[in-house]
């Protein structure tokens, strides 16, 4: 007996460990969870209401969404080039919220200047941050500046964004922003060097929804510039009125082969006009939000709804997916990203069609191992050509097309495939 109380003390003994450095280890993730913890925000998530570049050089911004501590936005004075990128030579600053912060809160860099910090680097360049008297611009943005997510733009230099930044008063749109909703351009005229010293918002709105605020702010008809006077930019008070009408209770993707399966269900819903299903590539130099679907809402409803949505891709590749749940009066919310990955085929193959048979649409499904020309014709029983359905260079991948045969008559019908050395036919059946 003494044995067995030896040996399952002993036991126990090493579970008590086990689980000692397994609570530490948890412990010590959900520290560093909370140390990086930080919110991603998309374009129109904040506005920047105005600029002095007369000294001190000052700017504010209004947060439109609630912020968790630690989150971080960088603004640059670099103007952005035609293709996307930064022109550079300029300087950065990053603001980094020291609380968690309510939808509303209005930040200034002179007067909140505790919280920002130098963040220079080679792509916005090394030379600080410091806009000039003869028009600038402020670009908001998180992430690298190689591969920015731009959040938010303003510039005093002219009313109209430039198609390049030939200099560094000058900026063209930054991708994924939109002039009048996102960014605003507030200058003394049309021309680049039409500018104003020091421009700001009218005050015209000041409570409102989300995008009723958004909207207003980018208005550069709701802007003043003044070449010789600053603005008090602490004088400003923004209400949002973000209510949730919609409470999102999940947010989940199911992928095969290439289609992604979004599956969500709200709790409630109040004047719920519907979703809009968005999709960004992983990895490129800008994230860029592409539509690729909207779902109607239930309008009002307090019982669970169920939704969902797929989506087919062609390309193998990582990509984030997102809803924009829209209300009847136009506002709107983002719901969090989730990222999927889409796997490239390993083997070329021509799956049968189906419905098969059909009448008088099917869908043919194929995938591509390499990157070649593909080739996939409908031939009839006598072996004449009746359609050419794809003639293309493609991509490794996973493809579908459909196959319209209204214009021929009942029988059997062979599709085939062909890229490179692989060649495969079918057979389907049109019954009307």
């Amino acid at each position: 007996m003494s044995f067995s109380f030896t040996k399952n003390h002993s036991q126990n003994k090493k579970i008590g460990v086990v689980m000692r450095k397994l609570f530490t280890i948890i412990f010590v993730i959900f520290v560093v969870i909370q140390m990086h913890a930080q919110t991603t925000l998309s374009a129109g998530d904040i506005a920047i209401f105005g600029i002095n570049a007369d000294n001190p050089d000052d700017f504010g911004f209004v947060l439109l969404v609630d912020v968790e501590a630690g989150t971080e936005i960088r603004f640059t004075d670099s103007g952005v080039k035609s293709d996307g990128s930064f022109r550079g030579n300029e300087g950065a600053v990053k603001w980094t919220a020291p609380s968690a912060l309510s939808a509303g809160t209005e930040i200034t860099y002179q007067g909140n200047n505790s919280d920002f910090t130098s963040d220079n680097d080679a792509t916005v360049g090394n030379n600080g941050f410091n806009l000039s008297g003869s028009g600038d611009q402020v670009i908001a943005f998180q992430g690298a500046s190689s591969s920015p997510t731009f959040i938010y733009a303003a510039q005093t230099n002219s009313n109209q964004w430039q198609s390049d930044a030939t200099a560094s008063t000058n900026s063209a749109l930054p991708p994924g922003l939109t002039n009048g909703t996102e960014a605003v351009a507030a200058g003394a005229g049309s021309g680049a060097g039409d500018e104003y010293d020091n421009a700001a918002y009218n005050k015209s709105t000041m409570s409102g929804t989300k995008s009723e605020l958004l909207s207003a702010i980018s208005d550069n008809a709701n802007w003043t510039g003044d070449n010789s006077n600053r603005y008090d930019l602490t004088t400003y008070d923004f209400t949002v009125n973000n209510s949730t009408p919609v409470e999102l209770m999940s947010f989940a993707a199911i992928v095969e082969r290439n289609s992604v399966t979004l599956n969500w269900q709200t709790a409630t819903e109040i004047n719920n006009y519907g979703f809009e299903i968005q999709r960004a590539a992983v990895g490129t130099k800008f994230t860029v939000w592409n539509v690729v679907g909207f779902v109607e809402g239930a309008g009002n409803s307090n019982s669970p709804k169920a939704y969902s949505f797929t989506d087919y891709v062609n390309a193998s590749g990582k990509y984030s997916y997102r809803l924009k749940q829209i209300d009847l009066d136009g506002s709107y919310k983002y719901s969090q990203t989730i990222e999927v990955e889409l796997n490239a085929p390993v083997k070329f193959e021509l799956a049968q069609n189906y419905p098969n048979p059909f009448n008088p649409t099917t869908t043919i499904n194929y995938s591509i191992a390499k990157e070649q020309v593909v080739t996939l014709k409908v031939y009839d029983m006598l072996g004449r050509e009746v359609a050419e359905l794809v003639n293309a260079k493609q991509a490794p991948g996973n493809y579908k097309v459909n196959f319209n045969a209204s214009g021929l008559t009942s029988g059997v019908y062979f599709y085939k495939l062909q890229s490179g050395d692989f060649v495969n036919v079918k057979k389907m059946t049109l019954m009307k």
